[in-house]
This record gives structure tokens, C-alpha cells and sequence, in this order.
């Protein structure tokens, strides 16, 4: 059933795209790709600091920094055997940052943008 339920609703939005929409992505695809490969180094450089400082395993403190949703991050570090309640810890502290600095920080960069729109 759920296998029936993700079909469907991926079928659902890939039939929504059209050959603009189509393009738009294609056109920014490396921009994406590029962000998300500096995301990753600059996750792997906080987790080696970090790592360094407290004395931790660098797979632990990669989990616990890099964004992602908590259940994922929890399941890799059970399935990795990595420091699982310092991984939940840190996810949940990052959580709830972005719950309570989030709307601030979007009302910044949108500010940002419009001078330079």
C-alpha cells in the first residue's frame, strides 16, 4: 500500500512538469549541485573541528551537523553504531535553532535581496 501511495504521488507531481519547468531546473542544476557539494565540505570541516575539540569519533559528529531529517540521522547512527544520543542531541539543538532563528534569518536575506534585485 504505501509502495501504491508513493506512486501515485510521485506520479502525480511528475506529470505536472512541463518542458519550462523542465528547463528552468535544467539550467540551475549545477548551481544545485555545487551547493549542495559545498554544504557537504562545509559539514565535514564543523564535524572534524568539533571532533577534534571534544574528542569524538568524526562519523558521530558528521551526523550530528549534517542537515538531514532526524529519523535518518538516528537510524545511520544506530546502523553505524556511532554515538547515537550525541547525533539525536545535537540534531534536536539544530532543530530547534532553525525553529527559532528561521523566520529572522529568511526576513534578512530577503531584505538583502530586493536591494540588489
Amino acid at each position: 500500500m504505501l509502495a501504491i501511495a508513493y506512486g501515485a504521488i510521485g506520479s502525480y507531481i511528475g506529470l505536472r512538469f512541463d518542458r519550462v519547468t523542465i528547463s528552468y531546473v535544467w539550467r540551475r542544476l549545477p548551481a544545485m549541485i555545487a551547493g549542495a557539494l559545498v554544504l557537504i565540505l562545509l559539514c565535514a570541516l564543523s564535524a572534524w573541528g568539533i571532533a577534534e575539540i571534544m574528542g569524538k569519533d568524526f562519523l558521530s559528529v558528521y551526523l550530528a551537523t549534517s542537515p538531514g531529517g532526524l529519523d535518518a540521522m538516528a537510524i545511520i547512527a544506530i546502523d553505524t553504531h556511532s554515538d547515537v544520543g550525541f547525533v539525536l542531541a545535537m540534531q534536536t539543538l539544530r532543530l530547534f535553532a532553525v525553529i527559532v532563528t528561521g523566520t529572522y534569518i529568511a526576513r534578512q536575506v530577503i531584505r538583502v535581496s530586493q536591494r540588489f534585485a
